[in-house]
């Protein structure tokens, strides 16, 4: 709903050491640099309620992971990236 029909976007799952690297990012408008914590609950400058990123931290940090909030480098819009610990085989 933060973006025009037809945005192009992409999501990306890469290992990285012992974690797994998920990236979604996308060529919309992304974030204006004073939005400083998008993360934040009930914090919006577009007018959303400002749940959504709000739970995707949560969810990481619930299993020790962290989230990263960037400009797209190869689409110019919105990036998040969550890192999360692998999990361990099961045998």
């Amino acid at each position: 709903s933060h973006t025009a029909e037809g945005t192009a976007f992409a999501v990306s799952v890469s290992a990285d050491g012992d974690r797994v690297r998920l990236t979604v990012e996308d060529a919309g408008t992304g974030w204006d640099d004073d939005d400083v914590d998008v993360t934040g609950r009930g914090t919006s400058t577009r007018g959303s309620t400002g749940l959504g990123l709000d739970i995707v931290r949560r969810t990481a940090e619930s299993v020790g992971g962290t989230i990263e909030i960037t400009r797209s480098g190869r689409l110019g819009g919105a990036a998040v990236t969550i890192l999360v610990p692998k999990a361990p085989l099961r045998r």
